[in-house]
């Protein structure tokens, strides 16, 4: 029974840890560094471009799915899978410039999350501060929205996990109640077939102490009756004796008084 209490703890232990967890994971994502132009440029298909780099602490199959998201919705744009990340060709975005932009995102998976590396071509210039500030800031701008929706997203994907395990422990933990009362029910039960079966114990012994006191009275009793059969037995022998005796003496008698009556007779008749 105690490790059954000690089972729905762990459970809602495991829970929390996993909530603070994604709760950890969210908030760092909203921490994240401001994202870096680099001024030396970032390597795209073994060239370096002007690019804009920033580091995402999250997997790097949600920033990708995001950002594909981010790219269809806000500019309906055609985005196309490339090796290492995304391309869109002759993409419309008003709010960088007024010029067709060819955008290039590569995706590098790390330790705790994934660096992102995006580059911005315009009409074969790749956007960067010195050449173009106005667009440069606009790019940055759109590129921490994009930061923005994605740990959005963390947030609302965390709470979902959390009602999910929260729904899963609460299932869980609801079984193991149902157990502890099936199992409270048994060892109720089984602790009254144990008292039962103990009280028929005693009973037993005490039938059997009985029934050993009375073996051993009629025991007595047997031995008794056995001594006064052959005190009987002794008794009909002497009377046998005596009666044997009683009728030889009857016999004598009778042939006495039978001689003495034909004495008799013979006296009458001289």
């Amino acid at each position: 029974m105690k490790h059954l209490s000690v089972l729905p703890l762990l459970l809602v232990l495991v829970v929390s840890l996993n909530a603070q967890n994604q709760e950890s994971i969210a908030k760092s994502l909203e921490d994240s560094p401001l994202i870096e132009v680099s001024p030396e440029g970032l390597k795209m298909n073994k060239e370096t471009r002007n690019g804009f780099t920033f580091y995402l602490n999250t997997l790097e199959d949600e920033a990708q799915k995001k950002w594909k998201e981010f790219l269809t919705v806000r500019y309906q744009a055609e985005v196309k899978k490339t090796k290492g990340g995304f391309v869109c060709e002759n993409t419309s975005m008003k709010d960088i410039t007024s010029e067709a932009l060819t955008l290039t995102a590569l995706f590098y998976e790390e330790q705790d999350g994934c660096e992102v590396n995006v580059f911005f071509n315009m009409n074969g210039y790749y956007l960067n501060p010195k050449e173009h500030p106005k667009e440069t800031k606009a790019v940055v701008s759109c590129l921490m929205d994009y930061q923005k929706e994605l740990y959005v997203d963390v947030y609302k994907n965390t709470l979902e996990n959390q009602e999910k395990a929260r729904d899963k422990s609460q299932k869980k933990l609801d079984k193991l109640v149902k157990e502890g009362e099936r199992i409270d029910k048994d060892v109720s039960k089984s602790l009254e077939n144990v008292t039962k079966a103990e009280q028929a114990i005693v009973a037993s012994e005490q039938k059997i102490i009985e029934l050993q006191a009375k073996k051993e009275g009629l025991k007595e009793q047997i031995q008794q009756n056995k001594s006064a059969i052959k005190e009987l037995e002794e008794s009909k022998g002497l009377k046998t004796e005596q009666i044997e005796t009683q009728k030889t003496v009857v016999r004598e008698k009778t042939a006495q008084i039978n001689r003495i009556k034909s004495a008799a007779e013979k006296v009458e008749f001289n």
